[in-house]
């Protein structure tokens, strides 16, 4: 596991995790790759969900709003 000095989750696997369903529909699948290959997207996406960065502001709920 990609884990922080505090014993945490890592950002990396987070993303990972949070995103491997774009290139693979289990995460287990990327074991069977060598840690060196490059994973493109199909031909016709050009913009990948984790390649967006959306403002901090949009992901406040209503509950952090209020408080």
């Amino acid at each position: 596991a990609f884990l922080t000095d505090t014993g945490r989750e890592s950002a990396f696997a987070y993303n990972i995790q949070r995103y491997a369903d774009v290139y693979t529909s289990r995460l287990e699948n990327f074991l069977n790759y060598s840690s060196e290959a490059w994973l493109d997207p199909p031909y016709d996406v050009k913009i990948m969900p984790h390649h967006v960065k959306i403002p901090s502001s949009v992901l406040k709920t209503k509950d952090h709003q209020d408080g």
